[in-house]
């Protein structure tokens, strides 16, 4: 905006915006935010699709103690 000798005037808020706008500082934070929340995201998709393989290992799995020894559920000893 100009006002009538032609001169710039900008609100402190609009200069304040185009400040942070030029800052590159922010990104940095921003990036290594974006790539915790990615590893982070993975780490609990990892433990829940483990957690639901030992559940499917412990419900298809052998009798428990009883089987040892047997030769049921696959171990040669």
């Amino acid at each position: 905006m100009t006002d009538a000798d032609g001169a710039s005037r900008s609100t402190p808020l609009r200069r304040r915006l185009r400040d942070l706008w030029a800052d590159q500082s922010g990104a940095t934070a921003l990036e290594y935010a974006l790539m915790l929340a990615v590893v982070g995201l993975s780490a609990v998709v990892s433990y829940q699709s483990l957690g639901q393989v030992a559940r499917d290992g412990a419900a298809n799995g052998s009798g428990g103690l009883g089987d040892v020894g047997t030769g049921v559920g696959g171990g040669n000893w």
